[in-house]
């Protein structure tokens, strides 16, 4: 039986677009319940607003996560150290290495995010925008829980380089 065309190509224009009050936005591509596949990807386009801040940071012990810059400049944190990448830069992070990345201050970043093998991501996404977005209130315990191998990571050097401080040096 052949593949279904809607599970090979999946269209930008079908893509469920999630706004943040920052103004940035998250298109949610394809995850492993679009995908049908349990070791297929998680794949997502993500415009960061000049100096936002994408995810905290957090490692993964099985996931290797790619993250293409299609546009502006991002920060980095790859474990200890403070990155910059820009327009047509991959990052590779393999598993275990923390990180975390922001746009850099006074530029918007637009990136296509990668993570494989990929899980069921997208409904914690869909869960951080409705608490950004005071939908839902957040509380210690997240009624949605992070997707599958990842774990929050604390970074002192991450805290420092995005500290209101720090970008207006």
């Amino acid at each position: 039986m052949p593949t279904p065309i809607h599970d090979i190509v999946i269209r930008g224009a079908d893509a469920e677009l999630l706004t943040f009050p920052d103004g940035s936005s998250m298109h949610l591509l394809a995850d492993r319940n679009r995908t049908r596949d349990t070791a297929a990807m998680s794949v997502h386009r993500s415009v960061l607003a000049a100096g936002a801040d994408g995810p905290s940071p957090h490692h993964h012990r099985a996931t290797t996560e790619l993250i293409y810059v299609l546009s502006g400049t991002l920060e980095l944190l790859v474990d200890n150290c403070i990155a910059v990448a820009s327009h047509g830069d991959l990052v590779v992070i393999p598993p275990g290495v923390s990180h975390a990345f922001g746009a850099s201050p006074g530029c918007e970043v637009e990136v296509l995010d990668i993570a494989t093998p990929g899980g069921a991501r997208f409904e914690w996404f869909r869960h951080l925008s409705r608490v950004a977005n005071g939908s839902l209130t957040a509380s210690p315990q997240p009624i949605v829980p992070a997707p599958d191998d990842t774990y929050a990571d604390i970074s002192p050097a991450w805290r420092s380089a995005r500290s209101t401080e720090a970008r207006t040096r």
